[in-house]
C-alpha cells in the first residue's frame, strides 16, 4: 500500500458510513388548514350590515387569499302553507363585490367585506376554494363537491371548494 492508502481506506470508510444514513431526502407535507366555525352557516334574518367570516385552524397566508374567497347571492322566496313558512334560495347566482382580508385581531379569521350592505330578502354563498393556505400549513381540502351541487349554486366545474356558508338576510 503506498502512503496515500490507509488514508483512501480510512475516508472510504467514513464516506460509506455517513452515505448509509443518508438516503433520499424526505419533506413532510405540512399540515392542511381547516376550517374550524363558519357562524352564518345556516343562519336567516342576517342583518343587513352583516360582513361573514371564516374560522381558520392556523393563521391564514394573506397572499392566498385573492379570489379564493368570494361571495354570491340569488333570491329568496318563503311561502306559507298551513302556517308554516318555507324559504328557497334562487337558481340564478350572482357575485357580490367586496373582497377578503384577515381580521386585524386574529390571522386565523378571514372577513369578506362587501362594498355595499347585503340585500334584503336574499340568500347568500360565501365560498372559500382550496386556493386559501396557511402562513405555515398547507391549503384547505377539496370537500369534494359533486358538479350537479356546483351547478345548481352557480359555481363553475373548475373551483375546488374547500367550505361554503349558506345564509339569508332578513325580510
Amino acid at each position: 500500500m503506498n502512503k496515500y492508502g490507509s488514508k483512501v481506506l480510512a475516508l472510504a470508510a467514513i464516506l460509506s458510513f455517513v452515505s448509509a444514513g443518508c438516503g433520499e431526502p424526505m419533506t413532510t407535507a405540512p399540515n392542511a388548514l381547516k376550517v374550524v366555525f363558519l357562524p352564518l352557516d345556516g343562519a336567516a334574518n342576517v342583518s343587513l350590515d352583516t360582513s361573514p367570516s371564516i374560522y381558520f385552524s392556523a393563521d391564514v397566508a394573506e397572499s392566498s387569499l385573492g379570489d379564493s374567497v368570494f361571495l354570491q347571492s340569488s333570491t329568496l322566496t318563503c311561502t306559507t302553507v298551513d302556517e308554516v313558512e318555507t324559504c328557497e334560495c334562487g337558481t340564478s347566482w350572482t357575485s357580490v363585490a367586496g373582497s377578503a382580508e384577515l381580521s386585524v385581531d386574529n390571522p386565523k379569521v378571514v372577513v369578506f367585506e362587501p362594498q355595499t350592505d347585503l340585500s334584503t330578502s336574499t340568500c347568500y354563498l360565501l365560498v372559500i376554494t382550496t386556493a386559501v393556505r396557511g402562513a405555515t400549513q398547507g391549503p384547505l381540502n377539496d370537500i369534494g363537491l359533486p358538479q350537479t351541487n356546483k351547478d345548481a349554486l352557480g359555481l363553475a366545474s373548475y373551483i375546488k371548494v374547500g367550505a361554503m356558508q349558506l345564509f339569508s338576510t332578513v325580510r
